[in-house]
Order: structure tokens, then C-alpha cells, then sequence
């Protein structure tokens, strides 16, 4: 569980954003950040998951010739995750996480709502929208995890 994320993780963070805008005919930049080794406590499946829906909602929300940066930051209680890019179309709605809610044509909005039910719902983390200007940073927390032996998860060794 949770090895090697800098490499594989860094790569998979990168081909998604490349993804969606190739599916959406965009030419967007991705920029990622120094990320871990590892997140113990949460398995690489579980981060991707949960930041998928993300990427793809800032890829969207990116004007042509864009950039979509993924951050890392330890802080002493909790990991952090910070996607952000310049909006295109204007800030996102306060009921951006609602499920149902949608700006988009063809979509049926559940993908935010996803990715807050994983971190909020499954991890007990926070995810939260910060909108300054026309740049807006969706921030992903993830507590730290404890064994039972009381040693804290979530530290990626260091």
C-alpha cells in the first residue's frame, strides 16, 4: 500500500491531465509538483481516485493554452493535495461538490461529488474551493493515519 507514488503517481497525474484535454480538443499544460514516495495509510488507487474527478473539472474549466499545476504540502496533522488553474469561464458555483450539479452539457455532475464523498466520507479528510480572481484551487487533506500501535500512517517515511 502506498509505494512508490513520486514516480508512478507524478506519471499518472500527468497522463490524466492529458487526457481530458485531449478529449476536449484543449492544449493544457500540466505541472506537478515535488510529490512523496508514498502516502502510508492510503494506497495510490485511493489518492488517484480521489483526484481524478479533479483534474478533469480544472481541465474543463482551463482556457486553451492553459495549465493545471498539482502541490503537495505536509502539514503536522494532515497531507495535502492542491489543484489549481485559471477559470476560464468564470469561478465554479458554491454547489460545485452537490451531486446533480452540472455546468456542462452531456454531464451528469458527479464527479466533484465523488471525490468529496471518497475524501470526506471514506478518509475523513477535507476538501475545500479557493477562488481568488479567476484562479481557483480545489485543496484535498487527508488526515494522517494511525496503526493500532499508535505509530502515525500518512508520512510516507519521512
Amino acid at each position: 500500500m502506498g509505494e512508490s507514488f513520486a514516480g508512478a503517481g507524478a506519471n499518472a497525474l500527468t497522463m490524466a491531465i492529458d487526457f481530458y484535454a485531449n478529449a476536449v480538443g484543449k492544449s493544457i499544460d500540466a505541472e506537478i509538483g515535488d510529490i512523496p514516495e508514498s502516502f502510508v495509510g492510503y494506497s495510490n488507487d485511493f489518492v488517484i481516485a480521489a483526484l481524478l474527478p479533479l483534474l478533469e473539472n480544472a481541465v474543463d474549466a482551463s482556457p486553451e493554452g492553459g495549465k493545471v499545476a498539482v502541490t503537495f504540502r505536509r502539514r503536522p496533522d494532515a497531507i495535502s493535495f492542491i489543484i489549481s488553474n485559471a477559470c476560464a469561464s468564470g469561478a465554479p458555483a458554491d454547489k460545485a461538490f452537490e451531486r446533480g450539479y452540472t455546468t456542462k452539457s452531456g454531464h451528469q455532475g458527479v464527479g466533484l461529488s465523488v471525490s468529496k464523498g471518497l475524501i470526506e466520507g471514506y478518509a475523513s479528510g477535507d476538501i475545500a474551493m479557493d477562488v481568488d480572481g479567476d484562479e481557483v484551487a480545489f485543496i484535498v487533506s487527508l488526515p494522517f493515519r494511525r496503526e493500532e500501535d499508535g505509530d502515525v500512517l500518512g508520512t510516507g517515511g519521512r
